[in-house]
Formats: structure tokens, sequence, C-alpha cells
């Protein structure tokens, strides 16, 4: 990568480039290639070079949650409590939103939408409208959006300035035009519209940075920068209502915004996520090489981070199940391993690996309380 895909600056900071064997995927697949990330010192976005054909791999290979419209994944949030990320965004969009009587809303980049569906449910004078550039989520569309108010692969030129929001919930990662991205949500917004967004926020989640197929690692000056430079004006930007996420809000105007001064810190901030993640598998094998048992291997989580974990072992061989507290996970295979209840644990279990975001990883495996009467040997990131 020559230029920053936010600013166009040259000159980007290599931060990271992984191993093989862990070109992981948002959808915790494995995949052929590396990936190296990089740095702007002029807006400070991160970026990860491009998988290839990806437009494809969206078009195609992509499915998130498609299983069941309740299809949900786990949240923690500030409280410790656990919540759906569905219904927490449904909910926070209600809350941070001034929708007028009868507004029409696309869910842009929408997947099956059902976050939409929910806003829908408990505003149902709502007009929904749904894009994604795969055929895949139709089935779930025709369930409460009107035929004729969806459309795939680009969307429809009459819906030009027509749109009084325009939502996309974890999709701006993904794309390797941004821009381009938010110039076709700003170009189907009426003006006054708004566009309501979120994105992985990389200093809080910080498995952003080593997710194959997330191009864009967003930083609350970079978001911003984008935002400023695609014509959006009266920009919000949150880093507390959506656990590990920037959640934005920018208005659809002639003005340009204005973008505040960058952190000074945030370069030493990102530098500090690379090397965790630089010496990432030489501390799970450190731990692994101290506990050479022949017991039960498990990892607390099923996600992204325990993927990773499963990656990174010397011998994977020996896990014998995820443990997830997501009802939709259990009884489910993942990487051809069961994944299981906290409850179900067997007496033979010795070895724990802690698959969670690092900044709650502990006090989320600390609140299992299956967990606390056992003997086990813990690996905490």
């Amino acid at each position: 990568m020559n230029s920053c895909l936010v600013c166009g600056s040259s000159g980007l900071v290599p931060l990271l480039r992984l191993s093989q064997g862990l070109t992981i995927t948002s959808l915790c697949k494995t995949i052929e290639g590396r990936v190296s990330s990089f740095f702007c010192r002029a807006c400070g976005h991160v970026q990860t070079t491009p998988l290839p054909n990806l437009a494809e791999y969206y078009a195609e290979n992509y499915q998130i949650l498609a299983q069941s419209a309740e299809e949900d994944q786990l949240l923690t949030l500030a409280n410790g409590k656990l919540a759906y990320r569905l219904q927490h965004q449904a909910e926070t969009l209600l809350e941070s939103l001034e929708i007028p009587p009868g507004a029409k809303i696309l869910d842009y980049g929408c997947a099956k939408a059902e976050t939409l569906r929910r806003i829908c449910q408990a505003r149902q004078d709502l007009v929904p409208f749904c894009f994604d550039v795969s055929d895949d989520y139709a089935g779930f569309w025709k369930t409460f959006v009107p035929e004729g108010n969806w459309s795939t692969h680009r969307a429809r030129e009459e819906w030009d300035s027509f749109f009084d929001f325009v939502t996309t919930f974890f999709a701006l990662e993904h794309v390797e035009r941004p821009k381009e991205f938010l110039g076709e949500i700003r170009r189907l917004l009426r003006p006054g519209g708004k566009v309501y967004g979120i994105v992985p926020n990389l200093l809080t989640n910080t498995a952003d940075l080593v997710v194959a197929d997330h191009v864009n690692h967003f930083t609350v000056p970079s978001l911003e920068r984008l935002l400023c430079d695609c014509g959006f004006s009266g920009i919000e930007i949150s880093d507390e209502k959506h656990p590990g996420a920037l959640l934005f809000i920018a208005e659809n105007s002639e003005g340009r915004g204005n973008t505040l001064p960058g952190d000074t810190r945030l370069e030493e901030q990102v530098m500090e996520i690379a090397r965790y993640w630089e010496g990432y598998v030489g501390n799970v094998r450190e731990f692994e090489d101290g506990h050479p048992n022949e017991g039960g291997v498990a990892i607390y989580g099923s996600g992204f981070y325990g993927s990773f974990i499963y990656a990174s072992l010397r011998e994977p061989s020996k896990v014998r199940y995820f443990v997830d507290q997501n009802p939709y996970r259990r009884k489910t295979l993942h990487l051809g391993i069961p994944v299981i209840s906290a409850e179900e644990i067997t007496s033979d279990l010795e070895v724990l690996y802690v698959g969670l975001n690092p900044r709650i990883a502990r006090e989320a495996i600390e609140a299992v309380e299956a967990l606390q009467s056992r003997e086990l040997a813990i690996f905490v990131p």
C-alpha cells in the first residue's frame, strides 16, 4: 500500500505482518496468504492490505449470522452485563436519533438487516429499505420490507437524494475504497439527511488489527477526517455507546465539516497494539509449553479471539471443545470442534485458554460461576 485510504498521504508506517496460518477472517476462517498493516501519521488511520478479489469474496462467500433471523452475537457492556449485538444496535439507534414519522431508512451493506427489522418493529411508521452486495439475504428482507424496497450489487438510481437516514453497521471497515462507499451513501441521502454507522474501534477492540478482511481500522481522528472529506458535517462520534466500536452520526450538507487536532499519543497506542499481536503467538506457546498435560484442553470463546488462539497453538488437536455462553453457538461445531456451555465442562478439563477481548477477558471469566470451583490452568491474554 502506497497511500492512505482516508487522506491519500504517502509514506505509511509499517505496523504488523502476520505469520503464515494466522490469516483469519471476521467469519473465523483461516485463508491462504499473509496480510500487512500500516499506520498513517497524517490522519491516524490504520489499514491492512486488501484480500485478493475482495468484491467477489463479499458477493459470493460472505454470510454472517445467516442461520436464522434470531441468530446473534453476545456483547459485554460497560457495566459487565451481557447483551445481544443486534438488539443493542437497534435500541441505541432509537435512543440516539430523532426520527420523524414516516421517515425512509436504508440499511446499506445490511446483510440480513435484522437491526432494521427490530427498529421497524418499535417504530411501525418507518419505511424500510435494504441494500447489500450479495443476493444471499433476500429471504430475510422479504419478511418485513415491501416489494421493490431492496436492491443488490448497486443501489438504484431512483434512490438518489431519497432517504432521510442511511444506516451502515460494521461494513465500512471491510471496503477497499471507503471514500466511494460514503460518497454513495451521501448520494442516496436527501439534503439534511443523516448517516448513522458503527465500525470497530481499534483502540478498544485490538483484534480488529488482525482480522484479515478488515481493510480499515478506524480511530476517532481518521473516521472524522473521512466523514469531513466526503462532505458530511455536524459529525458526532462516540466510543461509549457500543462496546469495542465507534458510533458515528453525520449530516449530508453543502458545507464541509471541521476536523479536530490529532492526538499525539495515537501512534504509540497503535504501535503498542501491533507489539501485542507480534508477541501473541509466543505468549500462547510459552503457556502451552508450561502445561504439557494429556488431560482436557478448552478455549473459552468461539469467536475471533478464540479462533486466533487455536491457530496459535503448537498442538491444536488437544483442544476438546470451545466454551461459549451464547446459546446460538452451543451445540454447534467450530473449526470441527464442539461448542458447549460452561456448565457442560467435563471433570477432566485441566487447561483453559480465554479467547476474549483482553480489555474484558479477566473480569468476564471471573464472572462465570461454573468455573469458580474448578482448579484450572487459565491463559488470559
